[in-house]
């Protein structure tokens, strides 16, 4: 697979190099004078990984003829025009909501999701079919209610974020993993860890945890906790039964 970055002055010879290959296309600039992914027409049932990193791109329609394309990256873009993503078999999908790439969160095949400030109705478009989720910015507590389900769900990360309800962790099947990173307010963990074998857990620098005296018995693989925010106090250690207590490590570390 050929990779091609463009940064606003790739000629069209170039998007032509490799005829028969698959290409990975990484859009740094668009074009001068284009605002439209029109210019990616010669080679776009070529494309297999796409990532577009610029807020100049206002018209991805182009892409509904994309048909082998499998990861695509639209968090930068500012669409102002609905797109078909039906033909395309997306297994990658980053991006913020928006309902011009509404199809595109629908995949059938979508397995990895990274959502930018995510909202409830864009989580319910992937949940039956995501099974690695990543959120960045979940500045509404309300976009992850209680009954959200996400039936196939094994990992899910969530970074920089004021408060976050873990609770409808508990409606996906075990064995589940998580990291927590940057994150002020945890809750609903108590329910998403009741008797309930888990993967890997992370936290790092994550300073409120409600429910934490639940967890003294949370039976992960392996739970690590990072950096000088954090309520895993001593006296938390101390409570994890002996039979547990090879499962939990505590690493300090600068904010």
């Amino acid at each position: 697979m050929k990779r091609i970055w463009i940064d606003g002055s790739t000629p069209a010879s170039d998007l032509r190099y490799g005829f028969g290959r698959t290409l990975a296309i990484v859009v740094d600039h668009m074009p001068p004078g284009e605002s439209s992914l029109d210019f990616l027409l010669p080679v776009i049932g070529r494309i297999k990984t796409l990532s577009v990193f610029t807020g100049r791109c206002t018209d991805a329609r182009a892409l509904s003829r994309a048909t082998k394309l499998q990861e695509l990256d639209l968090s930068d873009t500012r669409p102002k025009y609905s797109v078909d993503f039906s033909g395309c078999p997306l297994k990658t999908l980053r991006g913020r909501p928006t309902a011009h790439y509404e199809s595109a969160f629908r995949a059938s095949h979508l397995a990895t999701l990274y959502l930018d400030e995510p909202d409830e109705s864009t989580l319910r478009l992937s949940a039956s079919t995501v099974r690695t989720l990543y959120l960045d910015k979940v500045m509404d507590p309300a976009a992850t209610p209680p009954d959200l389900m996400f039936p196939r769900l094994k990992r899910i990360d969530v970074r920089n974020s004021p408060d976050f309800d873990a609770t409808f962790l508990k409606n996906s099947p075990p064995p589940i993993g998580a990291d927590f990173i940057r994150v002020k307010e945890i809750r609903g963990l108590g329910a998403m860890c009741d008797g309930r074998e888990l993967g890997d857990m992370y936290f790092q620098n994550c300073p409120e945890i409600h429910d934490l005296s639940k967890l003294i018995n949370l039976r992960p693989r392996q739970a690590v906790t990072v950096g000088r925010k954090t309520p895993f106090t001593r006296e938390f250690f101390e409570g994890v039964p002996d039979d547990l207590k090879g499962r939990w490590a505590l690493e300090w570390m600068p904010n």
